[in-house]
C-alpha cells in the first residue's frame, strides 16, 4: 500500500508545475493507482530543472556496472541508502526499500519507474523509453 504522505512530498518536490496538482489528485485514491502510473510513462512529467543527465560511464558498459556508477553518483549527490517507489513494477510500487536494490530491479529495464530519496532530495527516473532516464534531483528534501 502506498504511502500517500511520502508520495505527495515526492510529486510536490519533483512534478512539473503544470502537471502537480492533478497527479497529487491521484494520490491515496486506489481506483486513480493507474492513472498516477501511467502519467509517469515519460519524463515529461518532470519538472525540467528536477532532471540531471546520467553519467555517460552509467550506460556505457555492462549493466550490473552502470547501476554501480549510478548509485556511487547518488551517494556522491547526497542520496541515502533507502529509497521510496512509484513504479509499474509491483514488486517495487509504493515502497521503501534499499536504493541499490531498486536499482539493480530497474535500472536499463525501461519500465516507467520514479525511485527518490525524499530526505536528500535526489533520485533516479527510469522512462518507458530507452532514451528517458534522469537523475532526479530538487533544491529541497520533500520531508
Amino acid at each position: 500500500m502506498a504511502n500517500v504522505v511520502l508520495e505527495r512530498s515526492v510529486i510536490q518536490a519533483v512534478a512539473r508545475e503544470g502537471l502537480r496538482e492533478r497527479l497529487l489528485y491521484f494520490v491515496g485514491k486506489p481506483k486513480r493507482r493507474s492513472s498516477l502510473l501511467d502519467a509517469i510513462h515519460t519524463s515529461e512529467f518532470l519538472s525540467p530543472v528536477a532532471c540531471v543527465a546520467l553519467p555517460p560511464a552509467c550506460t556505457s558498459g555492462p549493466r550490473g556496472n552502470g547501476v554501480k556508477v549510478l548509485r556511487e553518483h547518488l551517494a556522491r549527490l547526497g542520496a541515502g541508502d533507502d529509497c521510496y517507489a512509484i513504479s509499474l513494477l509491483s514488486t517495487l510500487d509504493g515502497r521503501t526499500l534499499p536504493l541499490t536494490n531498486a536499482l539493480d530491479e530497474c535500472f536499463m529495464n525501461t519500465v516507467e519507474t520514479l525511485l527518490f530519496d525524499p530526505a536528500s532530495g535526489v533520485g533516479y527516473f527510469e522512462g518507458g523509453h530507452p532514451d528517458d532516464r534522469f537523475i532526479v534531483r530538487t533544491t529541497r528534501a520533500a520531508l
